[in-house]
């Protein structure tokens, strides 16, 4: 979570307390689509190393539905749960 709260805080300059699990992107946090699709997304892909489908980036509203997303990648690229 602290990895991507900081992605967060560096796109909109939100400080680390007011980033947390159920904070809405949008509604809270003040990301808006091209803060979404041009900076968050990309930075997330790039430093978790996946490619999420854009059906899959449509589902996300909160900084946990990016915490999850990242983690189920992680699984699919490393399912032996010892080699993570």
């Amino acid at each position: 979570m602290t990895l991507v709260a900081r992605t967060v805080s560096e796109i909109r300059g939100n400080t680390l307390e007011q980033i947390t699990p159920s904070s809405s992107l949008l509604e809270d946090l003040g990301l808006d689509g091209d803060d979404f699709s041009m900076w968050l997304v990309p930075e997330i892909e790039w430093q978790f190393q996946f490619r999420g489908s854009t059906s899959e980036w449509e589902q996300v509203r909160t900084v946990l539905d990016v915490v999850d997303m990242v983690d189920r990648h992680r699984r699919i690229k490393s399912p032996n749960p010892s080699a993570a």
